[in-house]
């Protein structure tokens, strides 16, 4: 049953306030969606601890990058690095995201992905979300689909999820459909993206104040 929120409006007819009623939107589990994949702790045990670290090291050199979305400029609610076998850099908002090797660990993880998911990734991207204490500082991403021209739409998109859990959210987007689903991603909980499934929702991570932080890995096909 969909939430309803109370709005205060002046009625002119009798110079009083009416209540009335907003319909908020439906909030349904992930697993309705035939488009999305949820894999409760998918992820191997014993990789997951080895790349935690080799993400720590690394992202403790990176800096956010500055993008410009929506008319404003300034940094990204989260850091980002990215790996793969594709032989240029990617770009997000016109901003050069950080590449580090593809070895060890990270390699390892990165062929699992292709083996797992049975796609030809060349492509994984990673990001940190900090802990956030301060209301004032909550790394995000904003709802979004990826139909960037560089990303093969013909394949789907593969997320792998380490350390604090986070909310993830889906909605279409047609916005006269009120539903939006909702999944908890907890450490090495894994999500695929079919093919297709960016041109018909957005997705993200809300705010929130976080006590961990967390890493995501996406794994993409891009041309």
């Amino acid at each position: 049953m969909a939430d309803v929120k109370a709005k205060r409006k002046i009625h002119p007819s009798n110079g009083g306030v009416r209540v009335m009623k907003r319909t908020k939107k439906t909030v349904l589990p992930l697993t309705d969606l035939s488009e999305f994949v949820y894999v409760p702790r998918g992820f191997p045990k014993k990789l997951a601890l080895p790349l935690v670290l080799l993400l720590e090291s690394h992202f403790g050199n990176v800096s956010r990058p500055i993008v410009t979305m929506f008319g404003k400029t300034g940094p990204l609610p989260r850091k980002c690095l990215s790996s793969g076998t594709m032989c240029r850099g990617f770009s997000y908002k016109n901003a050069v995201v950080p590449r580090i090797p593809l070895s060890g660990v990270l390699e390892e993880t990165f062929n699992w992905a292709i083996d797992y998911a049975e796609i030809p990734f060349n492509l994984v991207l990673m990001n940190q979300y900090t802990v956030n204490k301060s209301k004032k500082l909550k790394d995000k991403v904003g709802m979004h689909s990826d139909v960037n021209s560089a990303i093969d739409q013909n394949f789907g998109i593969f997320s792998v999820s380490l350390g604090q859990g986070r909310d993830f959210d889906v909605e279409p987007r047609d916005k006269a459909d009120r539903r939006k689903y909702r999944q908890h991603l907890s450490h090495r909980d894994l999500v695929l993206m079919k093919a297709g499934a960016q041109a018909k929702f957005l997705h993200g991570i809300p705010a929130r104040v976080a006590e961990g932080i967390r890493y995501n890995l996406t794994f993409r096909v891009v041309r």
